[in-house]
């Protein structure tokens, strides 16, 4: 993983034994949280677009939904087929409504079938020792990027669950999706993919990295010995508070 940090870290608060937040020392439990939970009420939400795309864009991504999904169906049904043809009169000739319905149904999917485990890149960050560790109150916990990385890949390919490790990109402009851009190769789950890593540049002290959850949210995970290799305790912790 040549392109990642060799550690990420996740600061906390410290609570009563036995408490959520300390199950990631007691337990090493990491937690994939659903984007609903998030205190950026943007965050996950960017909205797709469609009145840059061209009719010929709306037909082939149409037909290669199509054949995915009604494989029985012949070249002359999918044609035929009066729902597409309405969905891309609608879609181009600007309906407003339409465009709510889908990025309604996005934010949905994402809040009930994505799961994120956000981490950082540095440790001395004060910010974040003050808002996320109960102002210097708190701990932080390294985690070997690699290890991390493998575990939950191994984990969850056995349930067949795909999880994603990425750095957040930081934007200083609303961004948007563009399901027609070739890099997506008319795969708007790749588009979808793609937005859960975009932040506002007002968030970029977090230097967050993300690991992903596909299909399955709030999940709790028990590591592995070895993928938490640290923990740093805040300066103004209470006194007696490392005994765990």
């Amino acid at each position: 993983m040549c392109d990642f940090p060799e550690f990420l870290y996740k600061y906390r608060l410290w609570d009563k034994p036995g408490g959520y937040y300390r199950k990631i020392i007691e337990q090493r439990e990491i937690y994939f949280a659903s984007p609903k939970k998030f205190n950026d009420p943007f965050d996950c939400t960017i909205p797709i677009r469609f009145d840059n795309a061209q009719k010929k864009d709306w037909i082939r991504l149409f037909n290669k939904h199509s054949k995915y999904y009604y494989p029985a169906l012949n070249r002359s049904e999918r044609r035929k087929n009066r729902q597409t043809i309405t969905k891309i009169n609608r879609a181009r000739s600007g309906d407003t409504e339409f465009v709510q319905q889908v990025n309604s149904f996005q934010r949905e999917y994402i809040q009930r079938s994505i799961g994120v485990c956000s981490l950082s890149i540095s440790n001395d960050n004060l910010i974040m020792w003050s808002i996320y560790a109960d102002s210097h109150r708190g701990f932080c916990v390294e985690f070997n990027t690699e290890r991390l990385s493998t575990f939950a890949k191994r984990t969850y390919s056995t349930l067949n669950l795909h999880t994603e490790l990425r750095a957040v990109a930081y934007s200083s402009e609303y961004p948007y999706i563009n399901p027609f851009d070739k890099k997506y190769n008319n795969n708007t789950g790749l588009a979808l993919l793609e937005s859960l890593y975009i932040k506002s540049e007002l968030w970029q002290h977090e230097g967050e990295y993300r690991l992903v959850l596909i299909n399955r949210t709030n999940q709790k995970a028990n590591l592995d010995a070895g993928v938490i290799t640290r923990i740093f305790l805040g300066c103004k912790m209470p006194e007696g508070a490392p005994s765990i």
